[in-house]
This record gives C-alpha cells, structure tokens and sequence, in this order.
C-alpha cells in the first residue's frame, strides 16, 4: 500500500501541467485540469465521499478536498475546471492521505 501511494505522487507530480511554490504551506503545488465532479455516482471508481478532477481520456483521474471552498466547488461541479492543489508531501503518503487539498478553483 505504501509503494502504490509513492507511485501515485510520482505519478501525479509528473503529469502536472505547472508547478510553483507556495510559502504560506511550506509546499509544493500543481496544476490539474478537467471536470469537477461531486462524489457519489458522478465520479465513478472513486470513494463516495471524495471529490476528483476527471482530465478525461487524457489522464487519471485526481482526488482533492474541497473543503476550504465547498460552496464554490457545488457552484462548478460538472464543469471544466482548473485546480491548484498542494502536493502531497512524502508524511502525507506516509499518514495514508490520498487527496490533495484545493488552494484555489476556476472555471477554465
């Protein structure tokens, strides 16, 4: 289980469309674009509870916590969106996290 959650960072840090730093976290953050989709049926394959940017044929799709912005993200859910997220961070991976927390959401 640990391997596959190393591999996933991995993997989503190499698809990254940008990255830049962000001093207020003390972490990296990236780019996703795609559809924003709400848990439950909208999101096939993935936790009930857990929202995703879905990239399409393109990629994977990418688990992220809208916590910080739930009204906002109910405002575009369905649509194409791009997503700052924070990178997960190796004690991330290592506590089990498999969502990356949203820092900012737009309508692309």
């Amino acid at each position: 289980m640990r391997f596959f959650g190393i591999a996933c960072v991995l993997l989503l840090g190499m698809a990254a469309c940008g990255c830049q730093s962000n001093s207020s976290r003390g972490g990296d953050t990236m780019v996703v674009k795609g559809i924003l989709r709400g848990p439950g049926p909208s999101a096939p394959g993935a936790p009930a509870t857990e929202w995703m940017v879905d990239p399409g044929e393109d990629g994977r799709p990418v688990n992220v916590d809208i916590s910080r912005m739930r009204d906002r993200a109910l405002k575009l859910e369905g649509k194409q969106v791009k997503a700052t997220v924070w990178s997960l961070t190796p004690a991330d991976v290592e506590a089990g996290r498999t969502t990356m927390a949203v820092k900012e959401l737009d309508e692309r």
